[in-house]
């Protein structure tokens, strides 16, 4: 069973967040080492990462943090346009939301016409 497979099963299977958690990290480590640290499946992992933190463990300010950076790595890569940016730009927004972090939501917009 590879590390993604690993993943998905404690994430969405089990529910086991903190033990997903651990699997996402040790992927993004060695994707950042054999990859990029902006390479698309490197920040595909981020965005999963930053997926858990919001929607499993409720822990806001790490998810912002890692949406952001996902976003900035898609646009650098990808442009503003493009799917995957604008796929992370939505969560990122859905996560400032939830948070109720009404600056950060503000300042996702203004940089963001689309939003």
């Amino acid at each position: 069973m590879t590390l993604s497979n690993l993943e998905i099963v404690y994430d969405e299977g089990l529910k086991d967040y903190e033990k997903a958690l651990v699997y996402y990290e040790r992927a993004l480590k060695e994707k950042e080492t054999m990859l990029l640290k902006n390479h698309p499946s490197a920040l595909d992992t981020v965005t999963n990462i930053a997926c858990l933190y919001n929607d499993g463990l409720k822990d806001y300010v790490k998810a912002e943090a890692l949406y952001q950076r996902a976003l900035e790595g898609y646009e650098a890569q990808f442009g503003r346009g493009h799917e995957d940016a604008m796929r992370c730009a939505e969560s990122y927004r859905n996560c400032l939301e939830e948070s109720g972090n009404i600056a950060g939501l503000a300042e996702l917009r203004k940089a963001r016409t689309l939003m």
